[in-house]
């Protein structure tokens, strides 16, 4: 009995830390999330995103204006274990950006964790006064 308790544990340990992100984790991944491009100055696409980020009741935990990133995080819900968040800024030219919004499952298992990827590029486009489309240069 003892070992059948030791094997369930140890799954369970096995399960819950397999495939987690965190926002050290996820701050690597840029490539790999959803993109916009903004017909925009960056500093202008900076300035928004913080307003866009919090109309959603994300907080910025992580802001470095030089790399063009910005980390966050959702916390624990009675329905999710949460997401770690990264945006990421990229200067075309001068009157156009791209942003990267990246987003993780804390857990590989949380089946319940919303994805912000398509959320946050949204708000953004509300923040800025543009009508939200699925494709195409803002």
């Amino acid at each position: 009995m003892k070992k059948l308790v030791l094997f369930v544990i140890v799954g369970l340990i096995s399960t819950i830390t397999i495939g987690c992100a965190s926002m050290g984790s996820i701050s690597g991944l840029k490539g790999e999330g959803h993109s916009r491009v903004y017909n925009f100055p960056y500093q202008k696409i900076w300035d928004a995103l913080p307003k866009a980020m919090q109309s959603l009741k994300l907080s910025v935990a992580v802001a470095d204006e030089k790399e063009g990133k910005i980390l966050t995080d959702t916390p624990v819900t009675l329905w999710s274990y949460g997401e770690a968040i990264a945006v990421f800024v990229t200067r075309i030219d001068e009157n156009r950006t791209n942003v990267e919004v990246v987003s993780r499952k804390k857990v590989g298992t949380n089946i319940f964790a919303y994805s912000y990827q398509d959320r946050i590029l949204n708000a953004l486009d509300q923040e800025l006064g543009i009508k939200t489309s699925e494709s195409g240069s803002r």
